[in-house]
């Protein structure tokens, strides 16, 4: 999955009424691609990232719910 398709999904939400039944199904695509880029992603970035030994995954999983939660709370 690459941005390409990612942003071509977007145009054509875009350009859909909200009240359409294409448009649910469409959202529904775009998360779902979304899902897999970002699966993908993640698990070539935290392949290379374990194998260099220079990273400390816990410190940076510790990070990453520190900002999640922080998002989250500016949500509310």
């Amino acid at each position: 999955m690459n941005h390409t398709v990612l942003k071509y999904l977007i145009s054509e939400i875009e350009s859909i009424d909200v009240d359409s039944d294409i448009y649910d199904i469409k959202i529904r695509v775009l998360c779902e691609n979304a899902k897999q880029h970002i699966k993908e992603n993640q698990s070539k970035i935290f392949s290379k990232a374990k194998a260099s030994g220079k990273i400390d995954l816990w410190r940076v999983g510790a990070q990453l719910a520190l900002r999640k939660e922080e998002l989250l709370e500016g949500v509310s």
